[in-house]
């Protein structure tokens, strides 16, 4: 489950960083925030709150560099996470499924 979590916990990142770049569309910035908050509580849930937060903070920091702290080159965390976080949100059994199956918690 802790792989799981961590999963959730990028996905909360990439969300709510999503979520900051497009603040003058309110309809998208409601959806990103909240599927970032789900994803949060996913996270939580398989962990507990202060690990989740701490889990975010670090992925939000990682994304950042990976955007060269510019949300101009958001670009870059939607091909790197943007499908992964998708399918993660809508079908999470179909994940747990396979992290069981390959023996990873």
């Amino acid at each position: 489950m802790s792989e799981l979590a961590g999963e959730f916990s990028e996905c909360s990142a990439y969300y709510t960083l999503l979520s900051e770049g497009v603040k003058n569309k309110p309809e998208i910035k409601k959806e990103m925030t909240d599927l970032g908050a789900y994803a949060f509580l996913f996270s939580a849930k398989l962990s507990s709150s202060d690990v989740a937060l701490a889990r975010m903070k670090l992925d939000v920091k990682t994304m950042m560099r990976e955007m060269n702290n510019s949300m101009l080159d958001a670009s870059i965390i939607i091909n790197k996470y943007g499908e992964k976080c998708e399918l993660l949100l809508t079908a999470p059994e179909k994940r747990l499924l396979e992290l069981k199956k390959n023996g990873t918690r």
